[in-house]
C-alpha cells in the first residue's frame, strides 16, 4: 500500500506558462512563425532606464497577439494585481479583452520576453458616463465587411500600484514589500498595422447519439489559430453539465482553452443547452480534415469540500481510503488536502476521482464524434 499527500487548490490563482517563438515548447505559436503569419515590428522605446521593445503583432478574428520585451525592470512590474500593465486598443477606441500573459523561454533577470493574448471581444467608454460599450466577436459584429489590416496601438503602464498580498515576494528578486506603492514607469506606446487573418465559417449540423444523450455540432468558426464551436446537447439532468472536449486539424492536436454558454437564456432551458467551445489549435488555411470529440460531460465541482467527501465515500466501497481535509484560508479562500490512506499499488487519484463521479452520476463518458471536411 502507499501513502501520500496530495494539495488541491481551490482558490483562484495566476498561472504564467512559459513558451518560446523559435524552437518554441508551444507548437501553435511556432505553426504560426513557420508560415509567416508574425507582423516583424522590431521598434524600441527607453523611459527612465527601462527599455522596451516590441518584436511582433499577431490578429485574426478570434485572437490577437503582442510578443515585447522588457529589460531592467523589476520583476515585480510583472504582477499588477487587477489588470494587465497592457491594453491593446483599435483607432475607434475600442480595447480587446485580456486573456493572458506568457513568459518566453530564454528571458533572464534583466531581459524579460512577453507573449500577450487578446480576446476578440472589444470594450470602450461611453462618452460623458462611467458604461461601456460592450462588442463580443468584435469582428464579425462590426464589420459588415472585415478590413484587410488593422490600424493598433498597444499600450505599456509599467507599476502604478500596490504590491498585493499574494505576490509570490520569495521567488522575485525585488526590494518591495507587501502594500509598497509602485511607480508608474510609460506609457509606452506603439502604433502598429498589420494584416487581418479572417476565420472559415461553417455551420455542420451534425448530430451525434450516445449513451442516450444527442450531441449536435451546429457551428464552426476557425482561424489561423483558434477553432470556435457551437455544441448543444441534451441535458441528463436539470444540473449545469459542463464538455470536456478534444480536437485535432489534420491529426495535429489541438485544446480547449475556454467555452460558455451561448447566452444567459441557455440556464432557462433544463432539457438542453448550447455551449461556445474555444480550442486553440492551428489551421494553414487549406483543405483538412478537422475532429472534434465532446468526450465527457460532467456536473461541476464546488470550492468546498462536499463533493471529495462524496468521491471518498464512494472510493471507500472499494476498499481505498482517503482523507478529504478542507483548510480555510483567512482571505475566505482555501484548500483541499487529499492524504492517501490505504490505496492499492499505482494509485491514479485523478483516476479513481474521474470513476468515482461517474458512478455517482456526475459524469457521463463519451465520446460524441464529429468529422467535418475543412475548405
Amino acid at each position: 500500500m502507499l501513502k501520500k499527500v496530495l494539495l488541491l487548490s481551490v482558490s483562484l490563482v495566476m498561472a504564467t506558462a512559459v513558451h518560446a517563438q523559435d524552437g518554441s515548447t508551444d507548437p501553435l505559436l511556432q505553426a504560426m512563425n513557420d508560415s509567416d503569419l508574425l507582423t516583424t515590428i522590431d521598434e524600441t522605446q527607453t523611459q527612465e532606464g527601462v527599455t522596451v521593445t516590441l518584436n511582433w503583432v499577431y490578429a485574426d478574428t478570434q485572437n490577437l497577439k503582442v510578443n515585447y520585451t522588457l529589460e531592467n525592470i523589476d520583476p515585480i512590474m510583472l504582477y499588477p494585481p487587477y489588470s494587465s500593465h497592457a491594453t491593446l486598443r483599435n483607432a475607434e477606441g475600442f480595447m480587446f479583452s485580456y486573456a493572458n500573459s506568457r513568459l518566453e523561454e530564454g528571458s533572464t533577470a534583466d531581459s524579460l520576453t512577453m507573449t500577450v493574448d487578446f480576446y476578440n471581444q472589444a470594450v470602450r467608454p461611453i462618452d460623458n458616463s462611467d458604461q461601456y460599450e460592450v462588442v463580443d466577436n468584435y469582428f464579425m459584429n462590426r464589420y459588415e465587411t472585415l478590413p484587410q489590416t488593422l490600424s493598433l496601438q498597444l499600450e505599456l503602464r509599467l507599476g502604478d500600484f500596490e504590491v498585493a498580498d499574494w505576490t509570490p515576494l520569495d521567488s522575485i528578486d525585488t526590494d518591495y514589500a507587501i502594500g509598497d506603492y509602485v511607480e508608474l514607469i510609460g506609457p509606452f506606446t506603439f502604433d502598429v498595422t498589420l494584416p487581418l487573418q479572417a476565420a472559415v465559417e461553417l455551420e455542420p449540423m451534425q448530430t451525434v447519439e450516445q449513451n442516450g444523450l444527442a450531441v449536435t455540432l451546429e457551428a464552426l468558426s476557425i482561424s489561423p489559430t483558434r477553432t470556435s464551436a457551437r455544441l448543444c446537447y441534451q441535458l441528463p439532468d436539470a444540473r449545469d453539465w459542463l464538455p470536456q472536449a478534444s480536437i485535432t486539424i489534420d491529426g495535429v492536436p489541438g485544446y480547449l482553452s475556454g467555452h460558455g454558454v451561448v447566452d444567459m437564456a441557455q440556464f432557462e432551458n433544463t432539457e438542453r443547452r448550447c455551449r461556445n467551445l474555444r480550442f486553440d489549435a492551428f489551421y494553414d488555411g487549406n483543405p483538412g480534415t478537422l475532429d472534434l470529440s465532446l468526450d465527457v460531460l460532467e456536473t461541476s465541482m464546488m470550492e468546498g469540500p462536499d463533493d471529495w467527501a462524496r468521491i471518498a465515500a464512494a472510493l471507500a466501497e472499494d476498499g481505498i481510503d482517503i482523507d478529504v481535509i478542507f483548510e480555510q484560508s483567512e482571505n475566505g479562500g482555501g484548500s483541499i488536502r487529499i492524504e492517501e490512506v490505504d490505496v492499492p499499488e499505482g494509485f491514479n487519484l485523478q483516476e479513481a476521482a474521474d470513476a468515482a463521479r461517474e458512478a455517482l452520476g456526475d459524469r457521463i463518458s463519451g465520446p460524441w464524434v464529429f468529422q467535418v471536411e475543412l475548405p
